[in-house]
């Protein structure tokens, strides 16, 4: 049913939704507009949590009241706020990008003036600090401001992988290629290759994710504390969605987005699919920039190298122009809005009765469509809205990174922060496999992140020999079921996967008088756990080591091969005997899961560079640094963010060894 169809009944059915629609959207635009008032609320929030110590909730809600500032003297004084909360912090850096931002705002902000003082002092630029001091003295204010060194300030704010610009582009391997078969594109081997990096791209169209707003940059998606307000945004009275770590990312946001997301409520309240769908229509690339070169890394590295020193004849977009076909079909390359228009995005509850996910593209289409012109044009863009929206299920993919997390229950625990969504025409065209030859990340993984895709292949391939990345992560070492993996993928991107691992597996089926045996080993387990995180440390080893002996006697007992329980349990075992002080246990149940998640998944999979560096810094190996430091290398593409991740692992290694030494 055509979209301008369903509008029409809408109106001629059910006037007063569309009459709350209207009314709906009236309100949002007030709520929409900037307002001191909710900025200095945040403020006096921020206030309460710094004078309690909670700096880092401070910093929180002071970045909230930025998105609500409206004047620059507000503006000024949350900045300035928040230097001092990362002074404190010893985050010199970011005190000193938030200290000159208020001083740019308010040029007679001597609070502002003498923290950005001393913050190059300490940072080592003691003549800079000199000459602002002498300054402040003197009241010189117009000298201040216009003399401090702006070329020292915009490096230390430059995003690691540069801001990306249109038209998208992809720096890919030329040892690969698009091939076609009855089952559709893939994309295969020309030739032996070793594991390197196969792909870096930038991404046809990006949108932030809620929980990412304060913590990472709306448009390059690098994760920082240091976020600025959009002065485009402030220049029309509207709230941007998300802040940027640099005026490069906020100048490009405007002009691919905000400019016209600026002028309608509808922006805002959206959900992320919806967002990155309405972007990927108003994408105006006719052509996307591909170029095939023997070494990806070295060619990106000269790229960046030339864009940054500043040389026009060697910008990104220029140096990444289509060379020898990728497509044999598509000759030209044009990886941009004629690619994108050629994904089919037929996946959706609408289409797909077993499908999960989806199945409200109409009707959001409808809603945009009865929002006004400012969101969706014609009938045309509402058809095109609800492919995109399609295209969103089947093809985006979530930019995120790990961090960690230091708890009284775990010495160290990693979580998965996703912090956007993005759109890649040529990372679209890898196809899924459950034990992939490729592994997907993003610049700066495993602990920043940004939006520059990077497919890395992790072991070596033949000639011919298709390249696969995992869907969603959704793998044989992170799924451990193969019926289970195949009703996810059915789920989520409305495809039986059948790929060889899927093929050749079986699920061992749980016999009937095992059950019993199962439920009561996983009581154990779960009771364990929470026995663990509640500080009651030799009770929850008893626990566990009840959960273990049954998984030994009845679940699977040698010969039988080990299940996904048994590393588990001595994963627990590890972290109980840590906190109670008996580190020998803890390394000996630590090497045991490490051995049994190897046997269960094989010794590579980028899991273990977190068991490695694990088991590493406990019995202080050598031998399990080199392994995490070697995984390291295999999974992520080169950035500065990565060799930051190999030093902090040497040197912490350096440390823990020194100190059990001592």
């Amino acid at each position: 049913m055509a979209i301008t169809d369903v509008v029409a009944a809408i109106k001629e059915q059910l006037p007063h939704v569309v009459h709350s629609i209207e009314e709906f959207f009236t309100a949002a635009s007030k709520s929409s507009a900037l307002n001191d008032e909710v900025a200095d609320k945040w403020k006096q929030k921020g206030n309460e949590d710094f004078t309690k110590g909670d700096a880092d909730v401070a910093a929180i809600h002071y970045t909230k009241g930025m998105t609500f500032a409206k004047s620059d003297d507000v503006l000024a004084v949350l900045l300035n706020n928040r230097a001092t909360v990362f002074y404190q912090q010893k985050r010199l850096r970011e005190a000193l990008m938030d200290s000159h931002a208020a001083i740019q705002l308010k040029a007679d902000y001597w609070k502002a003036r003498k923290r950005r003082a001393a913050c190059l002092k300490e940072l080592g630029f003691a003549s800079l600090a000199e000459r602002e001091e002498n300054s402040s003295a003197n009241e010189d204010m117009t000298a201040v401001v216009n003399e401090t060194d702006e070329e020292l300030l915009r490096a230390l704010a430059r995003p690691f992988s540069g801001p990306f610009t249109p038209p998208p582009s992809s720096i890919i391997s030329q040892n690969m290629q698009i091939q076609r078969d009855a089952k559709g594109r893939f994309i295969s081997a020309t030739s032996r290759m070793e594991p390197q990096t196969l792909v870096l791209e930038t991404p046809f169209a990006v949108a932030p994710r809620g929980e990412g707003l304060f913590t990472a940059c709306s448009l390059c998606m690098h994760r920082t504390s240091a976020l600025f307000p959009s002065a485009h945004y402030r220049s029309v009275n509207a709230k941007s969605r998300g802040l940027f770590c640099s005026t490069q990312c906020a100048d490009a946001q405007w002009s691919l987005y905000g400019e016209r997301e600026s002028k309608h409520p509808f922006y805002l309240l959206c959900s992320v699919d919806t967002l990155l769908a309405l972007r990927i229509v108003a994408s105006s690339f006719r052509s996307g920039n591909v170029k095939r070169v023997e070494s990806v890394v070295e060619r990106h590295t000269a790229v960046l190298s030339s864009s940054t020193a500043g040389d026009p004849e060697a910008p990104e977009a220029a140096a990444t122009a289509a060379s020898l076909p990728f497509d044999p079909v598509m000759p030209k390359n044009s990886f941009g809005r004629a690619h994108v228009d050629l994904m089919v995005g037929a996946f959706s509850r609408e289409l797909v009765p077993f499908a999960e996910v989806g199945g409200k593209e109409t009707l959001i289409s409808a809603v945009a469509m009865l929002a006004g012109s400012d969101v969706v044009a014609d009938a045309q863009a509402a058809e095109r809205l609800r492919k995109a929206l399609r295209q969103v299920l089947l093809n985006a993919v979530h930019i995120s990174c790990v961090d960690r997390v230091i708890s009284t229950s775990e010495s160290h625990s990693f979580v998965t922060v996703t912090v956007g969504k993005a759109l890649y025409s040529v990372g679209s065209l890898f196809n899924h496999s459950c034990d992939p030859n490729c592994h997907l990340s993003f610049q700066g993984n495993p602990h920043a992140s940004s939006a520059r895709l990077c497919i890395r292949l992790i072991r070596p391939v033949m000639e011919g020999e298709e390249l696969t990345v995992s869907y969603g992560n959704i793998e044989k070492t992170k799924v451990h079921s193969t019926r289970g993996r195949i009703r996810t993928l059915r789920a989520n991107y409305g495809f039986a996967c059948t790929c060889n691992e899927c093929r050749n597996a079986v699920d061992e089926c749980i016999r009937k008088e095992d059950e019993a045996h199962y439920v009561k080993a996983a009581d154990y387990y779960q009771k364990g756990r929470r026995l663990v995180r509640e500080g009651n440390f030799t009770d929850a080893v008893t626990v566990l080591l009840q959960s273990y002996e049954i998984v030994m006697k009845f679940i699977c007992p040698p010969p039988r091969p080990p299940q996904m329980m048994l590393p588990k349990t001595h994963d627990a075992l590890a972290q109980a005997y840590l906190l109670q002080g008996d580190q020998a246990k803890c390394v000996e149940h630590l090497k045991a899961s490490l051995d049994l998640n190897i046997q269960l998944h094989g010794g590579e999979y980028v899991d273990l560079v977190r068991e490695y560096t694990r088991f590493a810094l406990l019995s202080h190996d050598s031998e399990y640094r080199d392994k995490a430091l070697a995984l390291l290398e295999t999974y992520y593409a080169p950035s500065e963010f990565l060799e930051a991740e190999k030093l902090y692992l040497t040197n912490t290694f350096k440390s823990s060894s020194s100190a059990a030494a001592a």
